[in-house]
């Protein structure tokens, strides 16, 4: 739902910029028919009308999509009526300023260009006879008021048959750049389906190993820990309570159930960090809630935007690091609070992990890790792998932020490009195919 949220708002705000190319278009020819207006040969009134027709007619368009009013009608885009209302108007401008007839005729073939955008390959064949035959209409109506040298029957036959043959060759372009288009889409949805296929069912695989490898790991090293456990704890029960050797066995013991703690912990985040991945959030925030209910320090969570659709992959990878980061802040920071900062944004996935404990030590930070640890070496390995970036500094004040930043590209969802883009990777991939 978030998704296509998002895709709406691109799509709105492509369409917007088209609307705003039409306008600074009608805007630029304009500031042409000013130069006829100082040179008398149009009025001021006629340039005005021009200014409120045209111009504002696409400035319209342009507020509508603006304010999201478009999207109540069939057809969003309101593509097609921006070329027909575009082209009605330089032809009706035509008939009324026939000495500027080369200017709006340019200006038709200007407006049809933007047809390429979203016509379908039959709509061109009919939107060419119509703006065709409707200039021949408009020239046949002014043949005796043109302002040219050597103007007759046979020179206006001439000009309509230009512009006519000149539109017919934009409506063949258009019409193989529409179903070029069109089988671009056809291919990038494709494609998007079998990689969600092959995400899902790599996925699902390394779900499995990782069953597999808590399970063995639990059936044996834990519970094997958890037999001596028990062997010392009854050995401990026959030393005397006011003995240094029971404080001894008894602080041994203490250490140990927290070493237990924290592999039933670890195993928890193996088993469950196959979570879908548009909830990332989600197994974040309830990771710390039951962190806090262990350890004590309160937690906070915030989301900024979003959510969007992740990789499999990236929100598998992220919340390993982002429960590892939480571990480690609720284990050893002695921290009174810890946050988790989740961020969508349009250029990367920021995840950042904060508390106010003792900080890192300076020659860990220096050294990217504690030897023989493997904590913050596997953060950042898995960071690596991600394609991203993690960083971990002394926080504002006191404590430490790990933040994990992720390319916008690699972090969400595959989406179907555009057709522009669409048309550049194909272009790409037969200049480096040749």
């Amino acid at each position: 739902m978030n998704d296509n949220l998002h895709k709406e708002r691109r799509l709105q705000a492509h369409r917007l910029r088209l609307t705003l190319l039409s306008v600074a278009n009608t805007g630029l020819e304009a500031a042409v028919m000013l130069l006829y207006v100082w040179a008398g040969e149009l009025s001021w009134p006629m340039w005005g009308a021009f200014v409120v027709a045209c111009v504002g007619l696409h400035s319209v368009f342009a507020l509508l999509i603006w304010t999201g009013w478009n999207l109540r009608l069939r057809d969003p885009g309101m593509l097609i009526a921006q070329v027909g209302a575009g082209c009605a108007a330089q032809i009706i401008f035509l008939v009324l300023v026939p000495q500027l007839a080369i200017l709006f005729l340019v200006g038709v073939c200007v407006t049809y260009i933007f047809a390429m955008v979203s016509f379908k390959p039959g709509q061109f064949t009919w939107a060419w006879l119509l703006a065709g035959l409707s200039i021949g209409v408009a020239l046949y109506l002014v043949r005796d008021d043109f302002r040219y040298p050597a103007v007759n029957g046979l020179t206006t036959f001439a000009l309509w048959l230009y512009f006519f043959l000149a539109i017919h060759q934009l409506t063949t372009f258009g019409s193989q750049f529409s179903t070029l288009r069109m089988k671009l889409s056809e291919r990038n949805r494709e494609l998007s389906e079998s990689l969600a296929k092959l995400e899902e069912l790599a996925g699902q695989q390394r779900l499995v190993e990782r069953e597999r490898i808590s399970r063995e790991l639990h059936d044996t090293l834990l519970q094997g820990i958890q037999g001596l456990i028990l062997r010392f704890q009854s050995a401990a029960m026959r030393i005397p309570d006011d003995t240094l050797a029971r404080k001894m066995m008894d602080d041994a013991l203490d250490q140990a159930d927290r070493i237990m703690l924290e592999g039933r912990d670890q195993l928890a985040g193996l088993r469950g960090a196959g979570s879908a991945p548009g909830s990332l959030a989600d197994v974040l925030s309830s990771a710390g809630e039951e962190l806090m209910a262990d350890y004590g320090p309160q937690f906070r969570f915030e989301r900024h935007a979003g959510p969007r659709e992740l990789q499999p992959v990236v929100a598998e990878e992220a919340y390993r690091i982002g429960r590892e980061a939480l571990l480690n802040a609720f284990q050893h920071a002695r921290a009174s609070e810890v946050r988790v900062e989740l961020t969508y944004g349009e250029d990367e996935l920021r995840l950042l992990v904060r508390d106010d404990g003792s900080g890192v030590d300076p020659q860990v930070l220096s050294d990217g890790g504690r030897q023989g640890h493997w904590g913050l070496f596997g953060m950042k390995e898995r960071a690596r792998r991600l394609g991203g970036r993690l960083t971990v500094r002394e926080a504002e004040g006191s404590g430490t932020e790990v933040e994990l930043v992720v390319p916008a590209a690699l972090a969400y969802a595959l989406e179907a490009p555009g057709a522009a883009e669409g048309l550049v990777a194909w272009l790409r991939s037969k200049r480096s195919s040749a």
